[in-house]
Formats: C-alpha cells, sequence, structure tokens
C-alpha cells in the first residue's frame, strides 16, 4: 500500500516562503520495496539531475508493477522539477529579452515601413485615376476635333460637288446659251 505526503522539511519550507525555490517535492513512502521499483526511482533521479542542468521543467512518473496486496496504484506525477534560477539563467533571460527587444524595434520599423508604403501606393492609385480621367478628356477632345474636322470636310466636299453641278443644271444650260446667241448676233453686225 502506497501514501503520498508532503514534504515539511525546514528548509524546504523557508524556501518556499522566501520565493526563492520553485521546487516542489512529492515524496513516496512506501510500504514494501522491490528493486524494480529502487531501480526505477534512482532512474528518475538521474531524470531531475539532468534537467536541472539543462534548465528545463520535467514531470516524472513513477508506476509501481506486479499485485499488490489491496488495489492496483496507477502511476501518478510524483516529482515536478523547476530549474532555481540562478546566473546562467539569468544571462540567457538577459540575452532573451534583448532579442525580444530587438524583434520588437524590427516589428515597429517594419509597421511603418508598410504604413509608408500603404500611403504612396494610395497616392499612386490616386495619380492614376487623375491620368486616366485627363486621358479620357483629352481623348474626348481629340475625338470632338476630329468630328469638327471631318464635319468641315464633308461641307467643302459638298460645296466643291455643288459648283460641279452648277455645270450641269438647266438654267446655267440655257443662260449659257442665250448668251453666245447675243455674241453671236453682236458678232454679225
Amino acid at each position: 500500500m502506497y501514501v503520498w505526503s508532503m514534504c515539511n522539511s525546514q528548509g524546504v519550507m523557508r524556501s518556499l516562503i522566501s520565493g526563492r525555490s520553485r521546487t516542489m517535492c512529492l515524496r513516496l513512502q512506501q510500504s514494501r520495496c522491490d528493486d524494480e521499483f529502487s531501480l526505477r526511482k534512482k532512474q528518475n533521479d538521474v531524470f531531475k539531475t539532468a534537467a536541472k542542468a539543462r534548465c528545463e521543467t520535467i514531470s516524472t512518473k513513477r508506476q509501481p508493477k506486479g499485485p499488490k496486496p489491496c488495489f492496483m496504484v496507477e502511476g501518478m506525477t510524483l516529482e515536478t522539477v523547476t530549474p532555481i534560477p540562478n546566473v546562467v539563467n539569468d544571462l540567457k533571460a538577459f540575452v532573451l529579452l534583448d532579442q525580444v527587444e530587438n524583434q520588437r524595434r524590427i516589428d515597429q520599423e517594419l509597421k511603418k515601413k508598410v504604413l509608408k508604403l500603404e500611403f504612396c501606393l494610395r497616392e499612386t492609385r490616386i495619380q492614376t485615376r487623375k491620368l486616366q480621367k485627363m486621358g479620357e478628356r483629352n481623348d474626348m477632345a481629340i475625338q470632338e476635333v476630329l468630328n469638327e474636322q471631318l464635319a468641315a470636310k464633308k461641307q467643302h466636299e459638298a460645296d466643291l460637288s455643288s459648283n460641279q453641278n452648277l455645270w450641269d443644271k438647266s438654267g446655267f444650260k440655257i443662260i449659257v446659251s442665250m448668251s453666245m446667241l447675243i455674241l453671236v448676233a453682236f458678232s454679225r453686225r
């Protein structure tokens, strides 16, 4: 049968109260101990020391195997180890904070550049719209001038054709023939 208890040593309590330690220990008191369980306990201790050296947070589990007298105990988290901050961690934290500040600065600069580019894009769109409108106005003016020139050309051609038709008119022929008769009559006298 297994019983859970919290470490109540004065050193652990003092460190928990002072806030310097972030380590919480749960110790398993066992009614009987076998070799497999002690081997697992040693392996977990090795994992804990390796995690402290790497400055990582780990959770170790111990699950006793084999038949138990009254009930089966399922594997539960026995210890949660969080490393105590030291100089190396402080330096790492300082470096990471510096990197975060640099990234923030870079992000702000990029946001400013993006805003400038958006403003320039807006301005170019406005300019292109203005140029398109001016181009449309110029096209319309050119079209009007061409229409006027075409109308003037048609009118000029109509005037020329009306002059050519003057020879073909019967009234003109009568006047010409009468004038010829008068000339002939005056020339005989």
